[in-house]
């Protein structure tokens, strides 16, 4: 398993300001902007208070994932006849921590702009905001990412074709990119699983009471 630690960190670690946070709700500019003009709107902007809550995370929704069959460990995933009876190539649940990890600043008006008519409609920024601390939950997704394709001479379609290096999107991309190249399925696909998101969750929490007052959500652990 890999992780696409720095992501997740730059823009939930404990060394984001709040000042970060804020802008993103008034701007939609992340933290981890690379530009001036990168924009990732949300309604919820939150940090973890260590780097070893963020990690808790992670090993807790591994731990979820295996129980549930999902092999994070493993470095090729066997696939035979209908894609669509193939293994999942993802792999999401919120991790209830039972103690508080994180804080946000969440959105709570947001800023007008006048639509192609001239009619005023809600923006996907926020002009206030409120800040809620004491969030125990977390969120976080892997997902399997097949290889690349390696630059390569094969006879398909024809004798001595060469085939460039390529990133496939998913499984069922490589499998065709596969038979292209060879004139056969390939019966293993070699990738990795990874850790895309972890973030903590705002959704439903009642700063008052410090709990969570919507139903649990379905991927919910322990």
């Amino acid at each position: 398993m890999d992780s696409n630690a720095g992501h997740s960190l730059d823009r939930h670690g404990p060394g984001v300001s709040d000042e970060d946070l804020i802008q993103r709700l008034k701007t939609g500019k992340p933290p981890n902007a690379k530009t001036d003009d990168e924009r990732s709107y949300t309604g919820a902007s939150s940090k973890f208070h260590s780097p070893q809550d963020w990690l808790a995370g992670r090993e807790m929704a591994a731990q979820a994932a295996k129980g549930k069959g999902v092999e994070i460990d493993d470095t090729e995933m066997t696939v035979s006849g209908n894609p669509l009876d193939w293994p999942e190539e993802n792999f999401d649940c919120t991790v209830e921590h039972g103690r508080p990890i994180d804080k946000a600043y969440v959105g709570r008006k947001k800023h007008v702009r006048l639509d192609d008519n001239g009619e005023p409609v809600p923006d996907k920024t926020y002009e206030t905001f409120e800040e809620i601390e004491g969030l125990t939950r977390a969120y976080v997704n892997f997902i399997w990412e097949p290889e690349k394709l390696p630059a390569e001479t094969t006879d398909h379609p024809a004798p001595g074709t060469a085939h460039p290096e390529v990133k496939p999107q998913d499984n069922a991309d490589y499998a065709g990119k596969y038979q292209e190249r060879h004139g056969t399925a390939p019966a293993k696909i070699p990738g990795r699983w990874v850790m895309m998101q972890q973030y903590p969750v705002a959704d439903g929490w009642d700063n008052e009471t410090k709990t969570y007052t919507n139903a649990n959500p379905g991927n919910m652990i322990p």
